[in-house]
């Protein structure tokens, strides 16, 4: 079923372990250098990314504390932003980590799931520099623009 979702899927345990990825993951890992038996199954998660969604260590540290309180039942749900470093041109994930149910034990697991958002980041960038240079028009110019 995680096969049909787009964004990059992996399944946790309550130890951080990754159960399983979906081939948006596999074909990421791929696509990154990673080989096919390394996309992270077996491994901790946030450093089984390594190599292919990968992220600076202070993101690492905060993906992991905020996976850590949704296994504890701290917070139901963690969501940020990072850029992947493991590949040289920009890219970006939100990041989101969600707890459940799935065993019968009553034991839950975690739902992270890893969607590209470099075109976002990037329209919003140009954004910014597109203001960043219309304020310094403005002030060289002296002009005073209408809304």
């Amino acid at each position: 079923m995680i096969d049909a979702y787009v964004s990059n899927i992996a399944i946790l345990d309550e130890n951080r372990t990754v159960l399983c990825v979906n081939r948006a993951w596999r074909q990421f890992a791929i696509q990154t250098g990673s080989l096919i038996d390394q996309v992270g199954i077996g491994r901790q998660y946030p450093e089984a990314c390594t190599g292919t969604a990968a992220a600076v260590a202070a993101d690492t540290k905060t993906i992991a504390k905020g996976i850590e309180d949704v296994i504890e039942k701290k917070e139901s749900s963690f969501q940020m932003e990072f850029r992947c470093v493991a590949i040289p041109e920009p890219m970006w994930f939100r990041l989101h980590a969600e707890g459940f149910l799935l065993r019968d034990d009553g034991k839950s697991v975690v739902l992270v799931s890893h969607e590209n958002i470099t075109s976002e980041k990037q329209a919003k960038e140009s954004l910014s520099e597109c203001l960043e240079r219309l304020e310094r028009l403005q002030v060289t110019t002296q002009l005073v623009i209408g809304r």
